[in-house]
């Protein structure tokens, strides 16, 4: 057995045993993988999985990096491999069905233009030199094309988000279509105050760029089975059979967003002022929500300073927000890349204890903010006036949400159209309902968030806030396929030395314990040393006594030792830092080879035990 196995014969058996074996794991085997990573960075969602399998028409990815440029820039490349990781992974999972190439956009390169061409962000490193890419251009077999313009790590979080929604939309050739349902003139109009007709708002504008914009009247009875998303502004004077047909479209799988609002600047009673939309009470309650239609939100963190004629200086509005990031759901897709939002007498949102259904806050006020009665800004002409009654709660107070889950019918029965007959049913949701909800109307107006100005006859639109994103984000969320609503973040491929940081914030506070001790002691040292020098008249010399003398030169060696233990103790702060990278040095370098080769003595002393 031992002469065969090292004969001629076996070492060529064994390389073909080897060949066999390397084909199969690299055709055969490929499929079989192991996602040892925490929260298995590379496992598709089951979403994902699901928008891989509706595929149906090759679809190419082409990844744009530039690979030359970067070699200077680790963090990058890094997080390179893991896009690259990942899109091969959609590749393998498709079955054909999506291929992935990658193209190094090298300067003045024909790779270059095709990049720029496309829609590519090149981004420069430095005033002097060539911009580098790192983006991907999807394109299917009718010539749809998508693009990610840039791959930036502050969103790595949704990488599978972002690539799966580009399978969505190439998939899905002809835009989507949303119905609007609203009373505002957010089409245009006629300004009865100023005697003028009034343009379309910008945000409405830039939806129609994205979307196949249906306007619905708010008198209808049954919405139409091709929209499948609705945007709801302002909902006023609604009739109850509008109610059925809201109700009944969001139990069936209609995905809603919709705007309230206690006080809509937008909407102007000549008498009583701003007016609120209170018509959905009966269905916010059957989805687990409720909201104060007589109050709006103050938070002095957040005020926006807006100019009085009561005052030479800017004064804080309390009820008109500019919230950032730190109010916004960071793990949420939608509220992701967004850094300012602007807001008017914004409403409060809350579930209700024991709903079926879930409640997540998207957009929040700080704690340093309070309900104010609307009727305090009913003919408000000094808006300093509202900081004399301020007093925050400490509450944080819901702006925005998403809510899903299980719901019920507000309605027990069906409604009877003209003819008569009863119209389609439904006691509970199909499947869990999606409704946004936002307590604000006002921020869709312009001038919240845009300055429109007209250049040659084109109006030009220079925004100043995310409010338009906002939207369009809620509605690229909302109205995108089940699948892809399920497609969970992803925490960072970079991760921390946890033990490595743990040593250093031990090692920190074990330094800085010792070292407050020996400044204590420097401090007393020095304090004696300058008693000691010290003189009445600086013109004099002063003249020491050798008690003095011996103790100036005691107290000089006893700061110089106090300084070297400093030394000591700040040149060990990384010391078992450093005992842990030998060990881990160790493992991989000695460990482990002498691991395998314990493993094959062990096996050679059995095999050698068997043949005797």
């Amino acid at each position: 057995m031992k002469s065969l196995l090292f004969s001629k014969a076996g070492l060529i058996l064994l390389a073909l045993v080897s060949c066999i074996a390397i084909g199969f794991a690299q055709y055969w085997g490929r499929s079989y993988r192991f996602d040892l990573t925490d929260n298995h960075l590379f496992t598709l969602s089951h979403g994902s999985e699901k928008i891989i399998e509706s595929i149906d028409q090759p679809i190419e990815f082409t990844l744009f990096f530039s690979n030359q440029q970067t070699k200077t820039i680790p963090e990058l490349r890094n997080y390179a491999q893991r896009v690259r990781d990942l899109l091969k992974e959609y590749a393998l999972r498709s079955n054909g069905k999506l291929k992935f190439i990658e193209v190094d956009p090298e300067p003045f390169s024909e790779a270059e233009d095709q990049a720029s061409e496309a829609g590519l962000k090149g981004v420069p490193l430095s005033e002097d030199s060539d911009p580098i890419y790192f983006g991907l251009m999807g394109t299917n077999d009718q010539g749809k094309r998508e693009i990610i313009a840039f791959f930036s790590p502050e969103r790595e979080s949704f990488l599978e988000y972002d690539i799966s929604q580009m399978i969505y939309r190439l998939t899905h050739v002809h835009l989507n279509k949303i119905g609007l349902m609203t009373s505002l003139p957010m089409s245009g109009g006629f300004d009865v105050m100023q005697q003028t007709p009034t343009a379309e708002w910008m945000l409405l504008t830039q939806i129609k760029k994205l979307y196949e914009v249906q306007e619905l009247p708010l008198e209808t009875k049954k919405m139409s089975s091709d929209i499948e998303t609705l945007l709801l502004v302002h909902p006023k004077e609604l009739s109850a059979s509008a109610l059925y047909a809201l109700d009944q479209f969001v139990l069936r799988g209609g995905r809603l967003l919709v705007f309230i609002d206690p006080w809509a600047e937008s909407d102007q009673d000549p008498h009583a002022g701003p007016r609120s939309s209170n018509e959905l009470t009966p269905l916010f309650k059957q989805w687990g929500i409720r909201w104060s239609s007589n109050q709006v939100v103050g938070d002095l963190q957040h005020a926006l300073l807006v100019n009085v004629q009561s005052s030479p200086q800017p004064v804080y509005h309390l009820a008109l927000l500019g919230l950032t990031a730190d109010s916004f759901q960071k793990n949420h897709v939608a509220m992701d890349q967004l850094e300012k939002v602007n807001l008017a007498s914004a409403g409060m949102i809350q579930p209700i204890a024991g709903a079926t259904t879930i409640f997540t806050p998207l957009m929040q006020s700080s704690t340093q903010s309070m309900l104010i009665p609307k009727s305090r800004l009913a003919g408000l002409k000094d808006v300093g006036s509202l900081l004399n009654d301020f007093k925050p709660t400490g509450k944080r107070y819901t702006l925005m949400a998403d809510i899903a889950g299980a719901a019920k019918s507000a309605f027990i029965a069906p409604m009877l159209d003209n003819d008569g007959t009863a119209l389609p049913y439904l006691a509970h949701s199909k499947q869990p309902i999606h409704v946004m909800v936002i307590a604000d109307t006002d921020l869709l107006t312009d001038r919240m968030w845009v300055q429109v100005r007209d250049f040659f006859g084109q109006s030009v639109a220079s925004p100043f806030a995310n409010n338009s994103d906002l939207v369009t984000n809620f509605l690229d969320y909302i109205s995108g396929s089940s699948d892809l609503i399920k497609i969970r973040s992803r925490d960072h491929y970079e991760r921390p030395f946890d033990r490595v940081n743990a040593l250093q914030v031990r090692a920190e506070q074990a330094f800085k314990q010792q070292e407050h001790v020996l400044r204590m002691h420097l401090d007393e040292t020095e304090r004696q040393l300058a008693s000691l020098k010290k003189v009445n008249n600086p013109e004099e010399d002063i003249q020491l006594t050798p008690q003095q003398q011996q103790a100036l030169a005691k107290f000089q060696k006893q700061k110089l030792k106090i300084r070297k233990e400093l030394r000591d103790v700040r040149h060990g702060l990384d010391q078992d830092i450093r005992h842990l990278g030998l060990w881990l040095k160790v493992i991989n370098i000695l460990a482990v080879p002498l691991i395998l080769t314990l493993v094959a003595c062990v096996f050679l002393w059995r095999k050698r035990k068997r043949v005797k």
